[in-house]
């Protein structure tokens, strides 16, 4: 859904875990999975005390990141007298797409609990897939960044920032040098790290992560920023490198649809500004680069989800709470995740003009 259909000449060709963790457990990524996690109260708040919400606002809860003070960083706030219990489901379902009965599921995900045997330690990925190979793009993903992150799991652990840059840049590299044309064909990526109270959310292009907390009421909160061209900061970015920003243009010269990146001959035409692959748009300002915010915990934080844009598209803030939130108590995930996949889907059928996006979604809940 990030490029248009290969029709039009300006266009691109474009979890059931219900065990308690021991160091012996193995991940299933269909089953349900309860690890308790050993955490302090926190030193900064993921919540503010105003009602702004915005992103800027989100980041002034840590310090500013520079080379410096990363490692400072990385021991702000960080305890590990607070536990918790996480369990956590996955959903996906393939869309559907007019002429294209061949359609191929795009998305992918990851599940990395316990990481290295330890029960504070978890990733979760979500991949999104798009172009004509970008199912193969997500998938390699999908194999790839738990390999790294086995690899560098000690330095994870003490220097989150620095590791999760590391290990993006050579998943990056492995992907370069395999045999995907990633010409017209790329991927987002958003994911969650976990490391006792302290979660660190990297994120390229528009698959989202979400928090939901409950204080006198149930309120959601963005734990990423969508990278799309009408960013001020990515749209500067965009147009410095020689790139153009704007619709697709029928014949007659109307517009239509989202803000798209151009290149002077009128491709890709991709509806985001970061993302793996896509070697294209990278002449023009596209980057691969995560973007990372960090969060302390606290305990009206009860459920994160991550989720391609096809989670997103079409559901409200509310929507969304009222699809999980009546669960959280019981902690029963399973039902949160068949209702917010109905919801999802139901919301395509019935805006989405006769397109259905693949969705994805990791839903986790916490207890304290």
């Amino acid at each position: 859904m990030k490029q248009l259909n290969n029709k039009y000449k300006q266009q691109l060709l474009p979890l059931k875990l219900t065990n308690h963790v021991n160091p012996q457990f193995k991940v299933n990524p269909y089953q349900n999975s309860f690890s308790p996690v050993t955490l302090r109260k926190p030193l900064f708040s993921l919540h503010e005390k105003n009602s702004a919400r915005s992103i800027k606002k989100q980041q002034h809860h840590s310090p500013p990141i520079t080379q410096k003070n990363t490692l400072q960083i990385e021991k702000y706030g960080l305890d590990s007298n607070f536990e918790y219990i996480l369990k956590f489901a996955v959903r996906t379902r393939q869309g559907m797409q007019i002429g294209n009965p061949n359609k191929q599921n795009q998305d992918s995900f990851i599940v990395f609990p316990n990481i290295g045997n330890k029960s504070y330690m978890h990733f979760f990925f979500i991949c999104d897939g798009h172009g004509i190979h970008g199912h193969h793009i997500s998938n390699f993903l999908k194999q790839q960044f738990p390999i790294y992150i086995t690899k560098f799991k000690n330095q994870l652990e003490n220097n989150p920032y620095a590791t999760i840059y590391t290990i993006f840049a050579l998943v990056i590299k492995a992907l370069d040098q395999s045999s995907i044309d990633q010409s017209y064909s790329g991927s987002t990526v958003v994911g969650l790290f976990m490391l006792h109270n302290k979660i660190y959310c990297p994120n390229l292009g528009d698959s989202r992560a979400v928090m939901l907390s409950r204080t006198n009421k149930w309120f959601l909160k963005n734990l990423s920023r969508d990278h799309k061209p009408d960013c001020q900061d990515e749209a500067e970015r965009i147009v410095n490198q020689g790139g153009r920003i704007e619709p697709y243009k029928d014949q007659n010269g109307q517009t239509c649809g989202p803000l798209r990146v151009w290149n002077n001959g009128n491709v890709p035409g991709l509806a985001m500004t970061r993302s793996i692959g896509d070697q294209v748009a990278k002449a023009v300002g596209v980057i691969d680069k995560p973007e990372i915010f960090n969060f302390i915990l606290e305990k009206m934080d009860r459920v994160i989800l991550l989720g391609s844009d096809g989670v997103f598209e079409f559901l409200s803030q509310q929507d969304i709470l009222d699809s999980v939130t009546p669960y959280v108590d019981r902690m029963d995930v399973e039902t949160a995740c068949n209702h917010l996949l109905e919801m999802a889907h139901v919301s395509w059928v019935q805006k989405g003009n006769k397109v259905i996006d693949d969705i994805t979604f990791i839903l986790i809940f916490m207890q304290y």
